[in-house]
């Protein structure tokens, strides 16, 4: 790993991303539309496509008037990012240990594959609390 990632989560991602064989994602790329700055957690150029592993945490669930805030802004964001043509991905750090999630969301944005598995990596994601 290259010490870029934010989280757990974007670490344990950026590896399943290597073992399944997709391209070499930009981490953390940085965006100015419209009047705003906007980062992502990974950023493909074969295609545009940008992705984010996200936690549940950040969004203040136990306050709802902050949750409301995140999940607005976060949905904003988004929508600024597509309007210029970025396919938008999405998993959670669950999603991530399990394989699946992670790679139907990188496949949605017209991502696939470019360099052969890793078995033998992928397995070592079964040994986590999260898969099970």
């Amino acid at each position: 790993m290259n010490g870029v990632a934010e989280s757990p989560a974007e670490v344990v991602s950026r590896a399943v991303i290597e073992w399944t064989g997709f391209e070499e994602p930009v981490q953390q790329p940085v965006f100015h539309y419209e009047g705003h700055t906007d980062r992502t957690d990974f950023g493909f150029p074969s295609n545009r496509a940008l992705c984010e592993a996200d936690g549940w945490g950040k969004y203040d669930l136990d306050d709802p008037a902050r949750a409301e805030a995140h999940l607005r802004n976060e949905k904003t964001r988004e929508d600024r990012l597509r309007r210029h043509g970025h396919p938008f991905g999405r998993w959670d750090g669950a999603g991530a240990t399990k394989v699946t999630p992670l790679v139907r969301a990188l496949q949605a944005t017209g991502l696939r594959p470019c360099h052969p598995e890793q078995p033998a990596m992928l397995a070592t994601l079964r040994r986590s609390p999260r898969t099970l």
